[in-house]
């Protein structure tokens, strides 16, 4: 990816069509499907795949110095007996902390944070869709279910979204789960009027 959007919407694959029956069959596919709160975008991203490549280059290296270091600690150890507790201990507070540091400008760009979640309940021929999605001034999570609008646990994001078995006791997959998964940037700064045109605005506010 060169270019990270604002919003990104990810669609799960939780539809397939069975074509080892006769006609082929459209099935709904509710195996479990977790996701995270926070999404980094840059392990796939030209300039994270660079940066990988980078920091792999340099483990490696300082991996093999390490190593040509405790080879010769350990030729040392072998020829004097006596300094041999010496050199393990200098063989461990030799070795280089990992590779850590804070995320530039460009990788803050790729921090998303989840904002909404589209949900589909039923089988492939039939169902009903409502959405859950994040108030950007309070944080707080509501779920639109055609005219009802009510507040919706985020901590119950595991039952009502992720799908699977509905226990660790049962083989039954529960038809209720995630389709859409909406994200938004963290480092973004655009506002509601940015993000939708004036003419689907005006037709959102006429409908309510």
């Amino acid at each position: 990816i060169k270019k990270l959007p604002n919003t990104l919407i990810i669609a799960l694959n939780r539809f397939e069509t069975d074509y080892s029956q006769e006609p082929a069959v459209p099935r709904k596919i509710n195996d479990k499907v977790a996701f995270p709160h926070e999404l980094n975008m840059n392990p796939y991203t030209v300039h994270g795949r660079e940066k990988a490549e980078e920091e792999k280059r340099l483990r490696k290296e300082q991996a093999a110095e390490e190593s040509s270091n405790n080879n010769g600690k350990q030729e040392e150890s072998k020829s004097n007996d006596e300094t041999k507790g010496d050199d393990e201990t200098k063989s461990s507070s030799d070795t280089s902390p990992p590779l850590l540091r804070t995320l530039t400008t460009d990788e803050e760009d790729g921090i998303y944070d989840l904002c909404g979640i589209t949900i589909h309940s039923g089988n492939a021929n039939s169902g009903h869709y409502w959405t859950y999605a994040k108030d950007r001034s309070t944080n707080k999570w509501c779920e639109f279910n055609d005219d009802d609008v009510s507040y919706w646990d985020v901590n119950n994001l595991e039952k009502d979204c992720f799908g699977g078995a509905i226990s660790s006791h049962s083989a039954y997959k529960s038809s209720q789960n995630a389709y859409m998964l909406i994200y938004r940037k963290k480092s973004s700064n655009a506002t509601f009027e940015d993000d939708i045109p004036q003419s689907l605005r005006d037709e959102i506010v006429g409908q309510n």
